[in-house]
């Protein structure tokens, strides 16, 4: 026969003395615990200080190795040099002037932008005619009957003349009446002359069929003058002698 044993009966304050022991038992193995982790973490902290000043040191003591002050010092100079262009000036001859010449004035109130003068001018300096063919422009303005004639100004001082890298072989100055031309057996259509015009639109202009620049030489040569002055059904046009210019 099994004797059964009466649960023990606790009263209040024996339980809650029982359960203070319990915690400040485990407060005291917490508190342990944690003296124990700081007595290693300090021995952490101190390698990884002195793992972090050694590589600091080892960065510091190499760095210089690997940088190269003198060769920037030195390179810095060069490029300067090298990128800084001096601009040409132009010398004396660029702008003295040459002889003088007559010139073409239009009347752009006589004019009706019929385009005689550029039929003619083709006509009869490239053998056929057409407006790519001229050497003079007319630009008509296509809201108000307004016409503007474009032809070379033979200017005093020609940049295209000093630009053209054949003066006087291929961009030549006629001796005797002074009108600029182009010599177009000796052309080589480099397009510099075009370029070097001080007027804008350029007062030259190239020639696609024959790959030569071409400008208004006054039709040099041709005793009855300006083929564009002499056959203006209106007279806008009229040459200006040298002496009057």
């Amino acid at each position: 026969m099994i004797d059964k044993k009466e649960p023990k009966v606790i009263s209040r304050r024996q339980f809650l003395i029982g359960s203070g022991a319990v915690v400040v038992t485990a407060v005291a193995l917490g508190v342990a615990a944690c003296t124990k982790k700081s007595a290693v973490t300090p021995t952490s902290q101190t390698i990884t200080a002195t793992t972090s000043a050694t590589s600091q040191t080892t960065a510091v003591t190499t760095a210089p190795a690997t940088e190269t002050p003198t060769t920037e010092a030195t390179i810095q100079p060069t490029t300067a040099i090298t990128t800084t262009e001096t601009p040409t000036q132009p010398t004396t001859a660029e702008t003295t002037p040459v002889i003088s010449a007559a010139v073409l004035k239009h009347d752009d109130v006589k004019c009706t932008g019929c385009g005689t003068c550029v039929l003619r001018c083709s006509q009869y300096n490239s053998g056929k005619p057409g407006p790519l063919l001229s050497r003079t422009e007319l630009i008509r303005n296509p809201f108000e009957p307004q016409f503007t004639f474009n032809s070379c100004q033979q200017c005093p001082a020609p940049a295209c003349y000093y630009a053209c890298p054949k003066k006087d072989v291929a961009l030549c100055i006629d001796p005797v009446s002074g009108t600029r031309y182009t010599n177009e057996k000796e052309c080589i259509g480099c397009g510099k002359c075009i370029a070097a015009c001080i007027y804008t639109p350029s007062r030259r202009k190239m020639n696609q069929e024959k790959n030569v620049a071409i400008n208004c030489n006054l039709c040099r040569g041709r005793d009855e003058g300006p083929n564009c002055v002499q056959y203006c059904p209106f007279g806008a046009l009229q040459l200006i002698p040298r002496e009057q210019r």
